[in-house]
């Protein structure tokens, strides 16, 4: 098992896990190891995965001697893993945890959509004024070979053509 430090799931920041370290040092070197076993002296909830695969986790939770595990895990100690299930482990930190929004990112990417926002009309607007491509009509070829003639007396029926 390799403890992973950076999960949110953990709640003890403390945790020492140099013997998790060392035992995969000593696979790493080829040693058998046949057993292995630590004692959690603190309270808390521990995230472990497989070192063989990444996405095998175990989450454990430790609770002090003093209080009653969740009742869940009367019946059965091993449970799925659930938002739930973890939010049930007295974990002697009873603090709310609130978490600040980034309000740097948030008004970043605001900022940003504003901008494409302007750009974007500022180029609407040339493109109508200026007309990026269009040019004016130039009239038919056969209009300026037929302005020298009288079609109109041509058409009147006084004439005979």
């Amino acid at each position: 098992p390799q403890y992973v430090p950076d999960s949110l799931f953990n709640t003890n920041k403390a945790f020492d896990y140099g013997a998790f370290v060392g035992l995969g040092t000593q696979v790493k070197k080829g040693y058998p190891v046949t057993t292995f076993y630590h004692t959690f002296d603190t309270p808390g909830i521990y995230t472990f995965r497989d070192a063989g695969d990444a996405s095998k986790e175990t989450v454990i939770g430790v609770v002090d001697a003093v209080l009653d595990c969740p009742r869940a895990f009367e019946q059965n100690p091993i449970q799925p893993m659930s938002a739930s299930m973890i939010k049930s482990f007295p974990t002697g930190d009873e603090s709310n945890l609130v978490i600040t929004p980034d309000y740097a990112l948030i008004f970043g990417i605001a900022f940003t959509l504003i901008g494409i926002l302007f750009v974007s009309l500022a180029c609407l607007y040339v493109r109508k004024v200026t007309g990026w491509g269009r040019s004016a009509a130039l009239g038919p070829d056969y209009r300026k070979v037929g302005e020298q003639e009288d079609f109109h007396s041509i058409a009147s029926k006084r004439q005979r053509v």
